[in-house]
């Protein structure tokens, strides 16, 4: 309470009479927190019936050894280092029987990792005369939040040999609220069509701590482009009759497939004995179904040997 009283009894030594037994009485009883440290003269007085009186004095010296009181501070939880810095603010009802104690903030100690871990923080409260209790905050650390990231940009190619390898710097704007994120190519998944057939590229995205989330990047592949004829020889082209004909053919290219002469459908009806106009046409398709504009060729079948 701060307030301390005596009685005469308590500081008597032995006071006596030799007619009876005398009455016992202090100059003061009542002692509170401003007398500690400072020693205080207390006079007893000892009164016989017929009223003679005979004094002494006593020292009080008064002690406080009661420490303050307060309760430990509310835990709290954080995702990640640093530790926030000690505040001595978050012990709100220390107290104290004379005065207000302070608070001292004396450290902490951490176990566990940045991922998950515990860092318990010591505050001191100390009185005016060294009595101190002690109360902890316990700080978790727990990251349980995943990194965030967009998905790539979408991407087209004509080919299957247009789709560039995987590459993590796609991913521009990952970033975690602790730790640098680490990107990682996962799969290539097509979806099974054709032409356009779509690829899911995915991508995780990882945190020092095992947290990850997925992006994805879509690569179609969608061949619009027809193949290409070129004639060989000349177009048209002009024979002498019953001289026998030899197709001079053509080549064709495709920007996926390469070359496809090979693959060229030649429909020729040139019958070089009988004179006339006759066409040659040429037509190719790539893997892809795309046809190549049809190229036709002229050959002229003409009689120009007199009869001998």
């Amino acid at each position: 309470t701060g307030n301390i009283s005596i009685t005469a009894t308590d500081i008597d030594a032995g006071s006596t009479d030799d007619f009876d037994v005398p009455t016992l009485s202090i100059d003061i009883d009542t002692f509170d927190c401003s007398n500690i440290g400072s020693p205080v003269t207390v006079t007893l007085t000892a009164e016989d019936s017929l009223g003679q009186t005979s004094t002494c004095t006593s020292t009080v010296t008064v002690i406080d050894n009661i420490p303050p009181t307060a309760t430990n501070p509310n835990p709290i939880t954080i995702d990640c280092l640093p530790i926030p810095s000690s505040d001595i603010t978050v012990v709100t009802d220390e107290a104290d029987n004379c005065g207000t104690p302070t608070v001292i903030n004396m450290g902490g100690t951490l176990s566990g990792d940045s991922c998950s871990g515990t860092f318990v923080r010591t505050y001191r409260i100390i009185d005016g005369s060294g009595n101190y209790t002690e109360v902890t905050q316990t700080i978790t650390i727990q990251d349980n939040v995943p990194p965030t990231a967009s998905n790539p940009t979408p991407i087209t190619v004509e080919c299957a040999s247009d789709i560039p390898a995987p590459d993590t710097t796609v991913v521009t704007d990952e970033s975690d609220n602790c730790s640098t994120a680490t990107v990682a190519f996962v799969s290539d998944v097509s979806d099974g069509n054709f032409n356009p057939e779509i690829i899911t590229r995915t991508y995780s995205v990882t945190d020092d701590c095992g947290n990850t989330i997925n992006v994805t990047q879509t690569i179609t592949i969608d061949d619009v482009t027809n193949p290409v004829i070129s004639l060989t020889g000349n177009n048209p082209i002009t024979i002498e009759a019953c001289a026998g004909y030899i197709d001079s053919g053509a080549t064709a290219s495709d920007n996926c497939d390469g070359d496809l002469t090979a693959s060229l459908i030649i429909n020729s009806a040139v019958n070089p004995n009988v004179v006339g106009t006759y066409y040659v046409t040429y037509d190719v398709f790539d893997s892809n179904g795309n046809n190549a504009t049809q190229v036709i060729r002229t050959v002229i079948v003409e009689d120009n040997t007199p009869p001998t």
